[in-house]
């Protein structure tokens, strides 16, 4: 991720203007202490000065005079206002100075240099959250989360060491047939099947099976989500894990629907033991709570794919966001159903919530970070290609608009008058 993925419209009570450079002087306000006849002086921290801003914007075109006279009026307007900066982004500031220049060679336009000073008590350099930010936000959230369900689990797996043989062993015989299970999952993917459990005694390392369950869900996400490219939905997953044939092109049906349907398959099923009695409710309740986290750990991956390739349009970002969040509240009612005890379940709870939050703003930033989508009006009649060069500059940007629009059945052809879905800038 880098700036140029990130860069706001520059604007000065509210003009918008084009910037071409920035600068940024970053002073602390200082007294030095210096006595007679000593080497050296004692420097006394006053705190940051104002922070002064340089730019250097451009105003082009045949109408560029009245561009300028509207920026003229903002800055000629007494007193501090915001000021958008293209990577630090809400600043108040006070204009302070400029320099206009015209040269005969260019009749169209003007680079003028502008000096603003920051007008601010106490503000912080950079306090603007980037999405990027925000998507590994959900990674340790869902560790926090893991760490939480983990220590509920060996808990739980010392308490379980009082119930009677019988349960004991059904107890372990469902630990052992989970992890049978999820080996029959990786089978299904290639790229999943170098995964092992550890093989040991479990009601002894508890923390193993958390591991080994841990394991099994990643491999599994990984291998799913691997061969998923956003830019034209492809997934070159295999037919046994139920997605798609070969490569095809699809929507979120290919790349959120199908592997979270794989994932939510039962991985507990309960064991044929003498006691004929149903699987322990913390069991169950803890690898539903795992999965949630892992759900979790997949629309990040999805999220940081759309950072990469931002094709996902804000109702793909609010699907993916919604069916994670009512997967996290699944699990969060079968711990306190599990548990009933407050105290007991409000660690692991706690956790989950921040974590269904963190989904949440993620998913808010990301929608934030790029232009609206508006309904274009095609006016010359060709292919996406050309008409991603009309409207961007940028003819591989055809297969945003293919994305954006899947109804098309020929991109080679879109006709005249025709309504595309696409991202304003």
């Amino acid at each position: 991720m880098a700036w140029e993925n990130t860069l706001l419209p520059a604007s000065f009570r509210g003009i918008l203007f084009e910037v071409v450079s920035t600068g940024d002087d970053i002073e602390r306000a200082i007294v030095s202490h210096e006595y007679p006849y000593v080497d050296g002086a004692n420097v006394e921290d006053m705190g940051r000065a104002a922070r002064r801003i340089s730019m250097t914007a451009v105003f082009y075109g045949d109408d560029y005079e009245i561009q300028l006279q509207q920026f003229l009026g903002a800055i000629d307007t007494p007193g501090a206002a915001e000021l958008i900066h293209p990577i630090f982004g809400s600043i108040n500031a006070q204009f302070v100075r400029t320099s206009i220049p015209h040269e005969a060679m260019l009749p169209d336009q003007t680079r003028i240099t502008l000096e603003f000073v920051e007008s601010a008590l106490r503000s912080v350099l950079f306090d603007r959250v980037l999405p990027l930010q925000q998507v590994e936000a959900v990674n340790e959230a869902a560790d926090n989360a893991l760490a939480a369900a983990q220590s509920r689990f060996a808990s739980d797996i010392g308490g379980a060491l009082n119930l009677p043989a019988l349960l004991r062993d059904q107890l372990s015989a469902d630990m052992l047939g989970v992890m049978d299970t999820m080996r029959g999952y990786c089978d299904q993917l290639i790229e999943a099947r170098g995964w092992l459990a550890s093989g040991v005694y479990y009601l002894n390392n508890p923390i193993a099976f958390v591991d080994d369950l841990t394991g099994g869900l990643i491999s599994r996400l990984k291998a799913l989500l691997t061969p998923i490219d956003l830019r034209v939905g492809y997934s070159g997953a295999d037919d046994a894990a139920g997605i798609t044939s070969g490569y095809t092109r699809g929507g979120l049906e290919t790349v959120w629907k199908a592997p979270i349907a794989h994932m939510q398959q039962p991985l507990l099923i309960p064991s044929q033991a003498a006691s004929g009695q149903p699987p322990q409710a913390f069991l169950s309740a803890h690898i539903e709570v795992q999965l949630a986290i892992a759900i979790a750990g997949c629309s990040a991956q999805l999220f940081g794919k759309g950072l990469a390739d931002a094709v996902m349009t804000p109702a793909d970002i609010e699907t993916i966001a919604a069916d994670t969040r009512v997967v996290i509240n699944s699990a969060i009612a079968r711990v306190r159903a599990t548990f009933p005890d407050i105290v007991a379940s409000r660690p692991l709870t706690e956790s989950l919530k921040a974590l269904a939050l963190t989904v949440t703003d993620a998913a808010e930033k990301l929608i934030s970070a790029r232009p609206p989508l508006v309904d274009r009006i095609v006016d010359t009649p060709g292919n996406l290609q050309l008409l991603a060069h009309l409207w961007y500059g940028d003819y591989h940007r055809a297969d945003e608009l293919l994305r954006l629009n899947p109804l098309v059945k020929n991109p080679n052809f879109i006709a005249n008058g025709a309504t595309l879905r696409a991202y304003a800038a």
